[in-house]
């Protein structure tokens, strides 16, 4: 029974979540912070439409703020899985927010895998 519990209330943060994003975006739709946490919502489906629109969602915030460290951390992970090397090393060079450490693990796919 507790399991049961436990999915349940993981659903209804997963709503909650979700209509948090939505809300804030009605009321300011160029927040990057709203839109990236609707595409990583929409990524986590794990459905070929779901990740499409996450994808989309982050190229809209990437299109209102190309140096924000989170658009281009998702976006360098999203190309890193997709096996586009160049377009990860690209992405992350281009914020000097992004540290040391994730330079290297977004970059180590490129030349190791």
């Amino acid at each position: 029974m507790r399991h049961l519990h436990d999915g349940l209330i993981t659903l209804y943060v997963f709503i909650i979540d979700r209509h948090a994003f939505d809300r804030a975006l009605q009321l300011d739709p160029h927040c990057v912070g709203a839109l990236v946490g609707a595409a990583i919502m929409e990524l986590n489906n794990k459905t070929q439409d779901s990740i499409k629109n996450g994808v989309q969602l982050l190229s809209k915030a990437y299109t209102i703020d190309s140096s924000n460290p989170m658009v281009l951390n998702h976006l360098a992970n999203h190309f890193f899985y997709k096996k586009v090397g160049y377009q990860t090393f690209h992405l992350s060079f281009k914020s000097d927010s992004i540290s040391g450490k994730h330079t290297f693990i977004l970059t180590n796919g490129l030349f190791f895998h």
